[in-house]
């Protein structure tokens, strides 16, 4: 036989909220409504709430409790949060009670020190016995090694100066030794401007140079003029007591309005005093150049020898 489980419907609800207000409302109703005038069809849907109920009418149409239902499924997790205020700091417990101090162990008893002896009588010092006889003299023992260097004295003071003595003879004359290259002679060109044209003219002199031999060094600044000429110059000796080094004449283009140098070497003997000088002049008749002024040198250097190139 099945057991029979009440199970309230819309329609029970409403019928018994109707039986409650006939019941409690009796007297009201008496007043103002006929007799079994409102039921459930008087009744508009919804207008009994459970707040309109009381605790006697809820429990009569409350029934059994039904057998729990499984657990739904976890729902998704929620937004985190906002993280709150720290809060404020805690006031600082009150201090624990310190603990007692326990007992310190016994110390253990010192020992007596033991007694100190009398200290004895000093005895009376003997008598001091007699010097024996001196032993024999023993053999020298080997010589040391020699002690370090000493520091030097101090200088003697410079003894008297001797009396000088007699003069000696006089040794032979040696014989005299070469000419060194001590000696030069030189000129310079005269303080105007030179005009050289075809005609060969001195331009530089040496005069009454000692006997001996040279080498003779020329060397001139040049300038252009009217038209393109090529200058010669010559080392040229003054008399038949200097002989002059065989050489080609030393000579260059100057161009019309530039500059430029020219410059020559050559060797000479001398027997006598004498003089040696420099001639110039152009290759091209009609043609001509300027030396400037103090631009043109001669040296005649005094050697030791002349040696010629070997061959």
């Amino acid at each position: 036989m099945k057991r029979f489980r009440f199970r309230p419907t819309y329609s029970n609800v409403v019928a018994t909220l109707a039986l409650f207000f006939a019941l409690a409302g009796g007297a009201w109703a008496a007043t103002q409504l006929p007799k079994e005038s409102v039921g459930s069809a008087q009744l508009a849907k919804g207008a009994v709430t459970p707040a309109k109920l009381s605790d006697q009418a809820k429990k009569g149409f409350t029934g059994a409790r039904g057998e729990a239902g499984a657990q739904g499924a976890l729902g998704p997790r929620g937004n985190e949060g906002q993280r709150g205020e720290n809060g404020a700091a805690g006031a600082t417990g009150p201090q624990g009670i310190r603990g007692a101090t326990g007992a310190t162990g016994a110390t253990g008893s010192r020992g007596e020190p033991g007694e100190t002896g009398l200290r004895g009588e000093r005895g009376e010092r003997g008598p001091i016995g007699e010097h024996g006889e001196k032993g024999d003299t023993g053999q020298r023992g080997l010589e040391g090694p020699p002690g370090p260097e000493g520091d030097p004295g101090p200088e003697g003071s410079p003894g008297l100066e001797g009396q000088p003595g007699s003069e000696g003879k006089q040794g032979e004359e040696g014989k005299p030794g070469p000419t060194g290259p001590s000696d030069a002679y030189f000129d310079v060109s005269e303080p105007g401007a030179i005009q050289v044209g075809h005609d060969a003219k001195v331009v530089l002199e040496v005069t009454n140079v000692p006997a001996g031999e040279y080498v003779l060094q020329a060397a001139f600044s040049l300038e252009g003029v009217v038209v393109p000429a090529i200058a010669e110059c010559q080392f040229v000796a003054g008399g038949s007591e200097i002989t002059v080094g065989t050489a080609a004449p030393f000579s260059t283009n100057v161009t019309t309005g530039d500059f430029a140098s020219l410059a020559g070497m050559g060797t000479a003997v001398a027997a006598e005093p004498g003089n040696v000088y420099v001639i110039c002049g152009t290759a091209v008749e009609g043609t001509n150049f300027i030396i400037p002024p103090e631009s043109g040198h001669l040296t005649a250097t005094m050697v030791g020898a002349l040696h010629p190139p070997t061959p």
